[in-house]
């Protein structure tokens, strides 16, 4: 059996904010996103997080503002927008180390996360999240939920759940903030590989000869 390299991540190019860390230290990178969602209707909503290249048709995605054109299902993003958000991971594949849920509403918690994983000439794969499984009875807040199992978001795969009806006409508040971990991204890629060939003389020369 061949022996496999040593490999831990430090200094690879192909991985953002990548100079010293590697997968061991991937969460000191403190990339989050929070993702707000309020949903003031009467019914349970269907809603796409993360939407691959191929979407599930009929399905509402998340987007800044009115989701899908349904009044009184909304979401924001902090950071940065939720379209930066969808469009930055559909061109880079990013880990996903920890989600935190927080809602004001208790049955999100029975709800789960649905994954769809595309493969060009396979049958779509399907699993799930459970998320009552992150519920905590020794918990003083029972309106919080740390997902603690990573996974990964990219062009192939989507991501859907269900936010809660208002109650009470209470609209239900959930708040997913993901925890990233590296993205596999071949723009800073480029950049870093052509800085290395700089300190080639010969490359450098030549570069400067073109200007």
């Amino acid at each position: 059996m061949a022996e496999i390299p040593y490999y831990d991540g430090v200094a690879d190019v192909f991985l953002d904010n990548n100079d010293v860390l590697g997968f061991a230290n991937e969460s000191d990178l403190q990339k989050d996103l929070k993702i707000t969602i309020i949903n003031s209707t009467g019914s349970d909503q269907q809603l796409i997080l993360f939407p691959s290249l191929t979407p599930e048709a009929l399905i509402p995605i998340v987007t800044d503002g009115t989701i899908g054109g349904i009044s009184g299902f909304t979401a924001t993003g902090d950071t940065h927008s939720i379209e930066f958000f969808k469009q930055a991971i559909l061109a880079n594949p990013t880990r996903v180390l920890k989600t935190k849920i927080s809602t004001n509403n208790v049955d999100m918690f029975t709800r789960v996360f649905d994954f769809r994983q595309l493969r060009l000439g396979q049958k779509p794969i399907d699993n799930q999240i459970k998320l009552e499984r992150y519920e905590n009875v020794f918990q003083q807040n029972d309106k919080v939920i740390v997902i603690t199992d990573d996974f990964q978001l990219d062009r192939f795969k989507q991501l859907k759940t269900i936010i809660p009806a208002a109650v009470g006409g209470v609209a239900t508040r959930v708040a997913i903030t993901f925890e990233f971990g590296f993205s596999l991204d071949t723009a800073i890629a480029l950049e870093s590989k052509a800085k290395f060939a700089m300190r080639v003389p010969a490359v450098a020369q030549a570069i400067s000869n073109r200007k």
